[in-house]
């Protein structure tokens, strides 16, 4: 997400919101350095050796798929065929590399997506949509839905790169649950429109696989994110995990 707005800190009664468009169309402007044309300096993004769902996304980007889009996209930003340096593995690793170089840390997604809105401390975050939902002041310089933009969805899925990270939750019966039929009927309701609707279905960044659950309002539906985003693989994941967390936290020591 950014903020979109011409807030300066000091401009409270003249400035706007939506007057920032289009400013991030290639995922490459989030690494490289300040002598790239769309450059974007210190993106705020969580620890990922505190949050596993970013270390999971970055784990990801080191598969073939996303290897090629990577590729791609650095040819489209760049004009040229990327040079791999020998400090990388691969393409993911060396926008791995130059991203965490880059961005700036936040400890609580909550936070940093409210203190984006107000404009205060960074531009640009790598949050999870769904912290949206923490954003009910108005006005400019304050904790505004208007004040912040998801570029994958102002450009219509057109990020080059990629958008956005998607991961699963479940709903489970552990072998020794005490009232495991109890548990199940928790689930089934979960599963319902009713369920959904009343747990979350209110807020952005929360789908159901219960396709007659509606999403919330403004949202796009899963499986447009679907199209859009990396999608968790699990077992892929639990393949790469090691050797992407000693590389990401060698950048965080």
């Amino acid at each position: 997400m950014y903020n979109n707005t011409n807030f300066d800190g000091s401009n409270e009664d003249t400035a706007t919101s939506g007057v920032l468009k289009d400013y991030i169309t290639n995922i490459w402007q989030l690494a490289g350095t300040e002598a790239d044309e769309g450059h974007i300096s210190s993106p705020s993004f969580k620890t990922a050796s505190q949050e596993n769902i970013n270390m999971n996304m970055l784990a990801m980007l080191t598969q073939d798929k996303w290897q090629q889009k990577l590729t791609d996209a650095y040819v489209s930003y760049y004009g040229e065929e990327p040079v791999i340096e020998s400090k990388y593995e691969n393409i993911a690793y060396k926008w791995i590399g130059e991203f965490l170089e880059n961005c700036t840390y936040h400890s609580s997604d909550g936070t940093a997506c409210k203190e984006l809105a107000a404009g205060l401390g960074w531009s640009v975050a790598y949050v999870n949509f769904n912290k949206q939902k923490s954003l009910t002041e108005e006005g400019i310089g304050s904790y505004d839905i208007d004040n912040v933009t998801t570029p994958l969805i102002e450009e219509d899925g057109n990020v080059e790169g990629f958008g956005g990270f998607v991961y699963k939750m479940y709903t489970l019966i552990p072998k020794n649950a005490k009232y495991p039929y109890a548990a199940a009927a928790l689930i089934n309701y979960i599963l319902s429109v009713d369920g959904f609707t009343n747990a979350w279905g209110t807020k952005k960044g929360y789908y159901s696989t219960n396709p007659n659950a509606p999403i919330a309002e403004g949202d796009k539906a899963l499986s447009w994110w679907k199209e859009n985003t990396v999608i968790e693989d699990p077992e892929y994941v639990a393949s790469a995990y090691g050797d992407v967390y000693d590389f990401v936290t060698s950048y965080e020591s």
